[in-house]
Order: C-alpha cells, then structure tokens, then sequence
C-alpha cells in the first residue's frame, strides 16, 4: 500500500516535517479546493507582493500599495488583513450588493470584462474608467475571435493594462469577475505561464506604477459586462467611448456609488 504523499516524499527523498502538518490544517479547512491552494502559496511565501518583486528586480517599492505603511510582504499581507477576513467570515449573513465602489482617492478604477455571443461566436471585450468620485474618464470595447472565455478575460486585463500605461495612470485598480484569473495574477502564476498574454500582463505589472487587482461578483461589473456584450453581437470595429453609451448610462445610474 502506498500513497501519492508518500511518493512524493519517495520522489524527492526529504521529509515533509512541519510542512506535512501545516498541509494537514490547511487540507482540513471547509473551504474550495482553490481556497487551500492559496493558502499553501502563502505559506510557501509565494504571493507576488512588493517586497518579492523588490527581491526579483522587478520593482524598488517595497511598500503596500494600499496603506503604503509596511512593507508589502506574505507576512504583513496576512497580518493586516487578516481583521477584514475574519470579518467577512462573521458576516457571511450579509446581502452581496451590486453597488460599485469608488477607488481611492488619487486612484484610478478600471473594470473589465469578456463576453461570447450566442449568435455568431464572437467575443467582445469591455472596459470602463472611472475616477474616485465615480465619474466615467472612458470606455474601451474591441471584437475578438472565436477563444475560450478564460483567454477573452486574459486579453481583456492585457489591453486595459496597456491602455491605462500609455494614458500614464500611474494608481490603477483592477476589478475582474474572473476568480481564477485574479488568483493566477495574485499568486505570481504570470511569471511563468506558457500563455504569451500572461507573460506580457506580468512585464507590465511590474514597471514603475502602482496596480491592485481584485475580484468582484459578477453583480458588481454590469457596466464592462454590457460593452462586451454589445461588442461581441453587433461590432467588427474597435470603439473608444469618451461618454458611456445610452444603454450604459440606465445601468450606470441604477448603480449606488458607495462614496
């Protein structure tokens, strides 16, 4: 009788140690499978934080993005917000809204988003700019090929990036509904991904600007959802939208800023 841990170990002829036990906790957790993965390359200290670019030459901040306090490290990542996880687990009552929320001030908030037409298998891409005060600064939509959906929503972050880049936004954040794309990106999976787009998403994260990437629900990017849609169903062309179209504005305006 033998076991794949147990090959494992035979494989690589070490003992797993405190590492078996820290896997034990981690497997026995009730959460989704991608869940524990996440948790074990925290812990392996695999998280592409700042303080790991700095280490890899791909940045000379350190800091959190965010607070801009501490050094952005596994450590200090898990520690500081670990309140707003416990947080999130005592309140699993609450009702996921489909509020947008306005970025910080000074940032910049780009949403986007891929969409498959039923009727002739063209995808479309949407993505929408917003201030901190949640007004629209513009719109981008482009028609693809026939792709998977999981490579439109790679495209779709690689040109907003660049987008973003060549307008000289220098505090980006990122909102996706795509979960494994964003967990891909936050755990570093672009730097060595085979996928081309991958590769050059990680280039650009890692010049000299500050980006935060987050998942949202699906609820909460309605917006970028729509330009995609559209696009995929009724355009060859690549649209630039300095003012939100008549259809998005119904869906901007039933939105509740949070402020």
């Amino acid at each position: 009788m033998f076991s794949t841990s147990e090959t494992y170990k035979g494989l690589h002829q070490f003992d797993l140690g405190v590492n078996a036990h820290i896997w034990k906790m981690i497997w026995e957790v009730k959460v989704p499978q991608r869940v524990r993965m996440f948790m074990w390359t925290l812990w392996h200290g695999r998280i592409l934080t700042n303080d790991e670019r700095v280490i890899r030459h791909m940045t000379n901040d350190r800091s959190c993005g965010r607070c801009s306090h501490v050094d952005e490290s596994g450590i200090s990542w898990e520690r500081s917000y670990k309140w707003l996880n416990m947080a999130q687990l005592h309140d699993s009552s609450r009702v996921t809204t489909n509020q947008w929320a306005c970025p910080t001030r000074g940032w910049v908030k780009l949403n986007m988003d891929g969409a498959v037409s039923r009727n002739s298998s063209f995808a479309g891409i949407g993505r929408v700019f917003r201030c901190a005060d949640g007004q629209w600064l513009g719109g981008f939509s482009v028609q693809l090929g026939n792709v998977s959906i999981f490579k439109i929503e790679v495209r779709a972050l690689l040109e907003g990036l660049l987008i973003s880049w060549r307008i000289g936004y220098q505090q980006l954040e990122v909102e996706c509904d795509n979960a494994l794309l964003v967990e891909l990106i936050l755990a570093g999976g672009a730097v060595d991904s085979h996928l081309t787009e991958m590769c050059l998403i990680h280039h650009l994260l890692s010049r000299n600007w500050k980006v935060l990437v987050h998942h949202i629900p699906r609820s909460q990017n309605t917006v970028a959802d729509h330009m995609a849609k559209w696009m995929a169903a009724n355009s060859t062309e690549i649209h630039w939208f300095k003012e939100p179209s008549q259809s998005a504005i119904s869906l901007i305006e039933g939105i509740m800023f949070l402020l």
